[in-house]
């Protein structure tokens, strides 16, 4: 099942080994990362011109400048209802500081931290489906993202093969069976 949904998430997101009629309806880009960077919807921290990872996410710019991920999201009608992000990213905003120094993600030491953008949840998928390497981050109107699985796509795991004798002939055969 990992690997099912790590294929499917990589190739929404990155168009890892979609088929070509997927570009169709993407207007010709393989996958959203693509989508993201042909619209200039793409925000990168170093070179950005932000102050930080907060400013690159959350901040709104003055006119002309740099606008971060949810003010590029705004500015095109939608609105974030969630964020999937690399496991990677946790450590980075767990570094993120109020003026006063305080951690702006831990509201308590021995509570579970909540991870919150601008009161959506922020999801930190551990299969492997994010890779660092391409984004650190996702952010959208995750109501607006539609697919489907074929209903005749189906699968067995099969926990039991053949059963063998002592001179190696097959008795019983489960996938025969």
């Amino acid at each position: 099942e990992i690997a099912i949904n790590q294929a499917i998430v990589q190739a929404v997101l990155y168009g890892t080994n979609i088929p070509a009629s997927w570009t169709t309806n993407l207007g010709g880009q393989a996958g959203i990362l693509a989508g993201a960077t042909a619209a200039g919807h793409v925000v990168s921290l170093a070179g950005g011109g932000f102050a930080d990872l907060y400013d690159a996410i959350l901040a709104e710019s003055a006119p002309g400048a740099a606008n971060g991920v949810l003010m590029l999201l705004e500015a095109d009608g939608f609105m974030a209802t969630g964020h999937i992000a690399d496991v990677g990213l946790r450590g980075r905003l767990r570094g993120l500081r109020d003026a006063n120094g305080n951690p702006i993600f831990k509201s308590g030491v021995q509570e579970r931290t909540r991870y919150e953008l601008d009161g959506e949840p922020l999801y930190f998928p551990t299969d492997g489906s994010i890779n660092p390497a391409l984004s650190w981050m996702f952010s959208g109107d995750w109501q607006q993202l539609v697919y489907a699985i074929r209903q005749d796509m189906t699968y067995t795991v099969a926990n039991q093969a053949i059963i063998q004798d002592a001179a190696g002939n097959i008795v019983y055969n489960l996938f025969q069976q």
